[in-house]
């Protein structure tokens, strides 16, 4: 860090984060497209624990309170930073590097084997986690409340933002035994086939740490591909939505997956077709035995160019009834009288995802755009800020989803980077759209 930000708290001082996002607009507002890909941050673990927890690197401070604190502020830069890459180069492969560290118990004692999954989340998912799930791990409760991180409303889904890749640097394993005062500790490696650094030579770990890790996402992120085109049923489909209200990372990889949809059709123009036509496609697609609504509205919509054509072709064609459903589908439309700007929304009631379509204007540096639901004669209540990006998604907590409902108006404000700091709206707002059923099938 440059010596004045460390004067001021270094990676305690939550304004770093604020700093380095702008140090990533101004970089790459000059580089732009010349790079191909950039990576907001390498190794947090480093910045985080060895310099404000074990002391070993600068600035040399000690102490969970810290090590936890400065690898939080750090996630929030890298979140930040996520921001202003998409906006100032929209068509550059954006990510993070982080450290693995594969563990092993010392013995196949249950202290041990404890010891190895508290130290593996203290030292590896606790940046693994908010990157791709919205949340710290289990580890967090063996900490003390003067322990804890500072977190903000807000700070977690501005981290889980939508990546273009991971990068994992890979030294050594770490072997664990519990201490006695109930915490983990790192057994130093035995003589022999050690590094010039000391570290143990182990080529093997990084192979099971991925593959493990893998193992454990894989099934589900596949998933989420055919959910997006609609292709789960049944059982198997009322399982996997309930899985999306608790796993805020299979969300992200759901919305991932429609923009990738969507975008196959980003240059064919819009047409609506006249009502007979749709009856001659039905026909030929699904015959006499016609498909379930909600695998025909996902096939079509993304056959026309995503969300915002689906509305338009779901008008042009609401004469034609379609078949019995199972959900409604809310959708409003913000459109600023004061800048150049359209956002189109939509959400399955009861799913806690809001998609998201963007066009025009992307936020001034240091601002961004955020979501209010308004109910009526209620104080407006903030979704979120918007991600950077032409379709996106948000994911919902349980009283943001309940005001997914008709009579509730969307409006946007231009706040602040990480959103308004006092809970209400007070940048301008930008417009404002209230929600109505798109269908009710």
């Amino acid at each position: 860090l440059p010596q004045y930000l460390e004067d001021e708290g270094g990676w305690l001082n939550r304004n770093t984060a604020v700093e380095f996002a702008k140090y990533c607009d101004a970089i790459s507002a000059r580089l732009g497209s010349k790079v191909g890909a950039y990576t907001t941050l390498n190794e947090p673990f480093c910045a985080g624990y060895l310099s404000y927890e074990l002391g070993i690197h600068a600035p040399g401070l000690t102490g969970k309170k810290n090590g936890r604190q400065a690898s939080h502020h750090l996630l929030l830069a890298h979140g930040l930073a996520m921001q202003v890459l998409r906006k100032n180069c929209p068509d550059a492969d954006l990510g993070i590097v982080i450290n693995i560290h594969p563990g092993y118990p010392q013995t196949d004692s249950a202290a041990d084997i404890e010891a190895t999954k508290m130290g593996g989340e203290y030292l590896f998912y606790w940046y693994l986690d908010p990157l791709l799930k919205q949340c710290y791990p289990s580890v967090m409760d063996k900490l003390t409340d003067a322990e804890k991180p500072d977190i903000q409303d807000g700070d977690m889904a501005l981290i889980g933002q939508p990546l273009d890749f991971i990068g994992m640097n890979y030294y050594t394993r770490n072997v664990y035994t519990m201490d006695t005062k109930g915490w983990f500790s790192i057994v130093p490696p035995p003589q022999g086939n050690l590094t010039e650094m000391g570290w143990e030579i182990v080529p093997d770990a990084m192979t099971n740490d991925v593959e493990t890790n893998t193992a454990q996402t894989s099934p589900d992120k596949d998933k989420a591909g055919e959910y997006a085109l609609g292709l789960l049923e049944g059982a198997e489909r009322d399982a996997f939505e309930a899985q999306l209200q608790s796993d805020p990372s299979l969300a992200l990889e759901v919305a991932r997956w429609q923009e990738h949809f969507a975008a196959l059709g980003m240059d064919v123009e819009e047409v609506a077709p006249p009502v007979s036509v749709l009856k001659i496609l039905k026909r030929e697609l699904w015959g006499e035995n016609q498909m379930p609504w909600h695998r025909r509205i996902r096939v079509w919509e993304y056959a026309i160019g995503g969300m915002a054509a689906a509305l338009v072709a779901y008008a042009a064609f609401s004469s034609d009834a379609f078949y019995e459903a199972e959900v409604r589908v809310l959708q409003a439309s913000i459109s600023s009288s004061e800048i150049d700007l359209q956002v189109a929304f939509a959400s399955n009631v009861g799913t806690g995802l809001l998609r998201i379509e963007q066009a025009g204007v992307a936020p001034a540096q240091g601002r961004v755009f955020e979501l209010w639901a308004i109910a009526e004669g209620a104080a407006p209540v903030s979704l979120g800020v918007l991600p950077q990006g032409r379709v996106t998604a948000l994911r919902l907590d349980e009283t943001q989803s309940a005001l997914v409902r008709v009579g509730v108006t969307f409006a946007l404000s231009d706040e602040p980077t990480g959103g308004s700091p006092t809970g209400a709206p007070t940048g301008p707002v930008l417009g404002v759209g209230a929600l109505q059923v798109l269908t009710n099938l």
